[in-house]
Order: structure tokens, then C-alpha cells, then sequence
């Protein structure tokens, strides 16, 4: 049982984030080449076939942002027995139009177009954004910058891309974010450059990793936020077989980039490289846990928080785990969203700034994040938690055997509310079990795209 505890599986779980871009700039950053680590599977090896920009001649527009008009709204679902689904469920139909399956652990949500991340052997997919469960190229970021004692593999945890033509991969037990330019086809090709980060490594954080979790493109700033773990995995204690993630001297922190030079910028923050120290703590890599409330120029981040030792066979209390506020006119953060009383925060999704939810191992609550208190519980314990841009939260339910054994799934819609109590009768079901080994298989994240 997993549902209850902080652990270190929950602090190395998986996520991918999709992504595309909007302009077409170059990496100034030293490069270094990823060993191909070529798999056998059917990608292509010529470019594939052209996306349309959405215009009325159809014309092709290289490196120019096509167009997402005319693309059916699809659930990304992510999950899987021993290996992985991704599954794109369509919203109009409500019927599933494709699957992708690889072998190992993995997730998916969506940002702005169709990537996937293989986390355990290190390969991105792109997708075809019409068709957003056929491969069309694939990238090897493993590089050969392992931290001394830590994991084998680099687990690319996030992809943003806000130039058609250009990604950034986030690695979470790596120092070096990777750049690929995303115009490439091929299988389990090499990132052209990577952003290193080991200088802003502390000295609080034993395990020698920055841990990016999470990142956002701000468009108008020309700026990638990168979020910074700095969990040391090293301060754990298990307790009744479950291993806990202990306090730490380490910080969380916000960093910027600018996408204009790939050169790292300083927030004129007290962290490494003036980057912003954060209050909490164990930030999730797969429950989108950056969001950015564009109204109020701040960026949100969900913390999944860490215990307090304790003597003997024991750990103290839930420390730290909060929704963090980074006002990007002045640099302050704050605590905005006390979580402490609540489970392992699963998923956040943010529609603006009155209108978010987030779910954690159990319930979902709305949250009307211009207040500093959850709102109405979600019935129907739904265990991934999305939005359709259209009024309409979307969330997985699964049901369990006694042992915790998976049994059924099932996805539903509810209207995006901040009523102060929420009827059953709300919840309306869209669809069945999604995946194809339906009897064991968990799901690991959920979200849409075309993205709103």
C-alpha cells in the first residue's frame, strides 16, 4: 500500500510531460554527445511527414508553431501492469483512438504537443500531434554524466519546448538540462546541447543532484522557470517497510533561463545562482506541479513535503508540504496552501486563477487559489485529476481489491466549480478502462491535449 505514506518511491515516480514550441531559437550552450543508445523499434529514418499550420492553403511552416484548429481534444492516460500505455482517449467520440506501449516505468501529461518520456531507458518520443500515439522520432538523453552513487538511469522527467524547433528535457537525477532540437528525425538520437546546472548543487544536499521537477515557459519573459528538487535522497528512514523521506537542510528552489541565450539568470534570490529558495520541500515530478497564474504574474508550486526524525523506530510529523507562491515582480515566496492533514499530493490542475484542483492519494478538492483554504471535496475519488479548458475537470476512478490489487477503471467529467459543497450526481462517467491489461494495471497521470 502506497497511498498513505511519504516514500521514497514517491519521490522517484514517474511523469512526462509533452510539448511543442513557438519560435525558432539556437542553443548557446557547450554540448555533449549522447551515446545512441538505438532501440529496434519501427520510428522512421527520413523526416516525417509535415504538420499542417492550420491556414487555409495548408501550407507547410517549418519551424513555425502549427496550428492546433481542427485537432480532436484527447485525454493522454499513462499507466500500465509491468510496463506502459500511453493511451489518447478521444473527448468528442469517447472512444480510445490509439495506443503506444514501451517496456519499463513511465508517465504522460501534456503541455503543448505530443512528447513522450521512456523513464527507465532514458528515451523521449515525439508524436504526431494529430495522432498523438504514433512515434515519428526519438532522442537517448541518458549522456554520460552520472552522479558518483546515484542512479544508473537519467530519468527524463519533463519536456518544455516553447520554440517549434527546440526542447528543453528535464532530467531528474542528472545536473544538465538537455536541449534537442525537435525538427530531428531518427530513432534514440543525441541531445545537441545540455544547460548544466552542477553549480548550484548544496552543500545540504548529500546526494549530489539538483533534482529539476518541474518547469514552465513564461513567454512574455523569455524565461524557463525550472524547478529544483534538491531533495537529498540519501536522508530516508524506513519505518514498517516503508521508506520515508526525512527533512532536510537543502531547498527547494525556483531558477530562471533565458530561452533567448540558454544562459541561466539570476531571480536575485538567496539560493545558488540567485536562485529562490522555497518554503516546502519534495516537489512531485509527476502532478504538473508548476503552474503559472498569468493574472497575478506568480508561479505556483505544489510540495509533497517530508517527516521530522524521530528516536527509535519512528518519524515525526508532515513537514512542508504546501502550495508554494513566487510573486515574479518582487521574487517573494510564501506559503500559500497548507497541505500538512492531506495525503501525497498526485496531481494540480490549474485553470486560472480562481479555478484549480489538486488530488492527492484518496480525495480531490477544488481550490480557489486566491484563498489560502482547500474548497468543496470531489466525491467519486478520483485518482488523476485533469481540465478540458471547456468548465470541465476530468478524473480517473479505480477500483481495488482488499490487497490493493487493482480491479477496474473508469473516467468521468464534472463541471470545474468553487461551490462550497459538490453532489455525486456532478460526476458524470465518459468512459471505461482504458487500458489493454485492465486487471493490474495502475495509472500513473492523465491530461489533455491540444492543451488549453
Amino acid at each position: 500500500m502506497i497511498r498513505n505514506y511519504v516514500g521514497l518511491a514517491l519521490v522517484l515516480s514517474s511523469t512526462c510531460v509533452w510539448a511543442v514550441g513557438c519560435s525558432d531559437d539556437e542553443a548557446n550552450t557547450d554540448s555533449t554527445t549522447v551515446p545512441d543508445g538505438g532501440r529496434d523499434g519501427s520510428l522512421p529514418t527520413t523526416e516525417p511527414t509535415p504538420e499542417k499550420d492550420g491556414g487555409a492553403d495548408g501550407a507547410t511552416t517549418g519551424t513555425t508553431c502549427p496550428a492546433t484548429t481542427g485537432i480532436p481534444q484527447r485525454l493522454i492516460i499513462t499507466g500500465g501492469a509491468a510496463d506502459t500505455e500511453v493511451v489518447a482517449f478521444n473527448l468528442e467520440t469517447k472512444q480510445v483512438d490509439g495506443r503506444y506501449a514501451f517496456s519499463g516505468f513511465g508517465g504522460a501529461s501534456a503541455v503543448d504537443g505530443p512528447y513522450a518520456l521512456e523513464q527507465a531507458s532514458d528515451i523521449v518520443t515525439k508524436f504526431d500531434r494529430n495522432e498523438p500515439w504514433k512515434p515519428v522520432a526519438s532522442w537517448n538523453v541518458r549522456s554520460n554524466d552520472g552522479i558518483d552513487g546515484g542512479a544508473t538511469f537519467a530519468d527524463p522527467a519533463a519536456v518544455v519546448a516553447p520554440a517549434c524547433g527546440k526542447g528543453y528535457i528535464l532530467r531528474y537525477n542528472r545536473n544538465r538540462i538537455a536541449v534537442i532540437d525537435t525538427t530531428k528525425s531518427g530513432d534514440a538520437g543525441a541531445a545537441d546541447s545540455f544547460i548544466d546546472l552542477s553549480s548550484l548543487v548544496q552543500s545540504a544536499d548529500s546526494d549530489g543532484s539538483v533534482d529539476p521537477a518541474a518547469a514552465v515557459h513564461v513567454a512574455a519573459k523569455n524565461r524557463l522557470y525550472v524547478v529544483l528538487g534538491n531533495t537529498d535522497l540519501k536522508k530516508v528512514k524506513v519505518v514498517g517497510g516503508y521508506t520515508n523521506l526525512l527533512c532536510s537542510e537543502s531547498k527547494t528552489t525556483l531558477i530562471a533561463i533565458d530561452t533567448t541565450t540558454d544562459k541561466l539568470v539570476s531571480l536575485g534570490g538567496t539560493g545558488p545562482g540567485g536562485g529562490i529558495e522555497l518554503p516546502g520541500y519534495n516537489t512531485p515530478i509527476n502532478a504538473n506541479a508548476l503552474a503559472y497564474d498569468a493574472a497575478a504574474d506568480r508561479l505556483l508550486v505544489l510540495q509533497g513535503g517530508c517527516v521530522a526524525d524521530a528516536p527509535g523506530d519512528a518519524v515525526g510529523d508532515m513537514q512542508q508540504r504546501e502550495v508554494d507562491a513566487v510573486d515574479l515582480a518582487t521574487g517573494k515566496a510564501s506559503k500559500l496552501l497548507d497541505l500538512n492533514d492531506k495525503g501525497f499530493p498526485v496531481a494540480f490542475a490549474f485553470a486560472d486563477s480562481t479555478h484549480a484542483a489538486l488530488n492527492f492519494y484518496g480525495p480531490t478538492y477544488f481550490w480557489d487559489p486566491s484563498k489560502t483554504t482547500l474548497g468543496a471535496e470531489l466525491p467519486g475519488a478520483l485518482e488523476y485529476i485533469t481540465h478540458d479548458g471547456k468548465g470541465n475537470l476530468l478524473g480517473i476512478h479505480k477500483a481495488y481489491n482488499a490487497d490493493f490489487t487493482p480491479i477496474a477503471m473508469e473516467l468521468y467529467s464534472t463541471p470545474f466549480t468553487n461551490a462550497a459543497t459538490v453532489d455525486e450526481s456532478a460526476l458524470v462517467k465518459i468512459g471505461a478502462e482504458p487500458f489493454t491489461d485492465n486487471a493490474g494495471s495502475y495509472p500513473s497521470s492523465l491530461d489533455v491535449w491540444p492543451r488549453p
